[in-house]
Parts: C-alpha cells; structure tokens; sequence
C-alpha cells in the first residue's frame, strides 16, 4: 500500500482508490461592484456555493475518470454538511467510508 500526505491522503490497493480527506462549502462571490475595503460593505452581482477542496475535487475527477475510488470525509448534521453530501451523491461518488459527527464539523 502506498499514501501520497497532503490536505487529504490518497491510499491504492489492487486498483481500488480511497481518498481520505475533507470537504469545503465555497462561497463564491462574483461580479462585485468595487474592491474590498476594510470595515465596507461590497455588493456582489451574483452568488454560488459549490463544494470544494483537494480531497473532494480529487475523489471527483478520479470518479469522472472511470476508476474504482471511494472517499472518507467527516461531515456534521448541519444543513451546509447535508447540502455538500447531497451534491456528493448527486456526483455519484461513494462516500461510504465517510462518517457524520453531531453539529457542524471543523478542523
């Protein structure tokens, strides 16, 4: 078995991939009206959340590829956790090594 370390951790054995790691609800901001300034209020023009992060988009594109991987992540019962493991089903991405926690979960 052999591990590459990094924000997740990817484990292979006999063409089997699991991936170990996190999960992140990005808020994406776009179309703002100015630049950032401390202490100010901006307007954005449009507004999305996505999942994200290294070991997610990882477990994806290995997913997309066509190649056997499952994916480890700990996701709390809040409705961020919940929404982010719905679009994680909705990519057809096992994530039946993952575990859920009581309340949000943090690092």
């Amino acid at each position: 078995m052999s591990a590459e370390q990094g924000a997740g951790s990817l484990f292979c054995l006999s063409n089997k991939l699991l991936v170990i790691g996190d999960c992140n609800l990005d808020l994406i901001f776009g179309h703002l009206l100015g630049s950032p300034k401390v202490g100010a209020d901006l307007l954005a023009g449009s507004f999305a959340q996505v999942p994200g992060g290294g070991p997610f988009i990882s477990a994806v594109t290995i997913h997309r590829l066509g190649l056997s991987v499952a994916w480890a992540a700990d996701f709390g019962n809040d409705e961020f956790s919940q929404w982010v493991l719905a679009k994680v089903r909705e990519e057809g991405l096992p994530a039946s090594f993952s575990c859920s926690t009581i309340g949000p979960c943090a690092e």
